[in-house]
């Protein structure tokens, strides 16, 4: 390990121990599927998102009252207490596990007093099979699963674009299905954010944000249309920059 890769494991584990004691919260990771009974191709272990993820690439102004916040895949709820203190109108969890839920239940009742919203909902179901509400202005993934759950997953996010079409924006950690998500036709990415580089690598994870075309915007039949798959052009780069209020 260098100094570098020390450094920023202390920083780290640093941080995981602040956030965990402010919120007297345990939402500590791994977590092997396999051991909670609910392991399935496609789906990956549970492994917390960073504790500023969502400030990352999606600053508190543009969150407002009116807005509902799904994380599909939300394990102990990490996420979950993060966009509860962005004063949205309703965060909602979704997750496969009921014992991760119930421990992401625990965490949001310890904190309801301390939280800017207090309408929160944790359901134990399969992505693939939730009616996402038709409410639903943002969605987190902290890439819970891959290949054909993905997909299965994002359909029904879709469909609920297409029974109320809105405003919808997707926070995803690790955007390993980028493709996937763009091949929909139904979204652009909007933002990114990258720690940067160390000796010619990357460091850390990306988080992209995506937003949905508006109704004119999606071709016929629901694929890609000219623009290139939603792509309107140049995507800013948050690079390593300080966290956005």
């Amino acid at each position: 390990m260098t100094v570098h890769e020390l450094g920023a494991s202390v920083r780290a584990w640093w941080t995981r121990l602040w956030f965990e004691r402010r919120f007297g919260s345990h939402t500590e990771g791994p977590v092997d599927l396999e051991s909670l009974g609910v392991a399935e191709a496609g789906r990956w272990r549970y492994e917390p998102s960073p504790w500023h993820v969502l400030r990352r690439v999606l600053p508190k102004r543009e969150v407002g009252p009116d807005d509902v916040f799904l994380d599909m895949g939300s394990g102990m709820g990490r996420v979950l207490l993060q966009a509860a203190d962005y004063r949205p109108r309703r965060v909602i969890g979704v997750e496969v596990s009921e014992e991760l839920n119930r421990i992401a239940r625990e965490n949001l009742d310890r904190n309801r007093a301390r939280l800017k919203c207090d309408d929160f909902e944790v359901v134990t179901a399969d992505a693939c099979e939730y009616a996402v509400p038709d409410d639903v202005t943002i969605v987190f993934l902290n890439n819970p699963f891959i290949d054909e759950v993905f997909e299965r997953a994002i359909a029904r996010v879709v469909d609920s674009l297409d029974r109320r079409p809105r405003r919808l924006r997707i926070a995803y950690r690790h955007p390993l299905e980028h493709d996937a998500l763009m091949a929909t036709g139904r979204f652009e990415l909007v933002r990114r954010w990258q720690r940067g580089q160390w000796r010619g690598r990357p460091r850390g994870t990306a988080i992209h944000l995506y937003e949905a075309l508006a109704p004119s915007e999606v071709a016929v039949g629901g694929g890609p249309g000219e623009a290139g798959q939603g792509q309107r052009g140049p995507v800013p780069e948050q690079g390593d920059r300080p966290l956005a209020e």
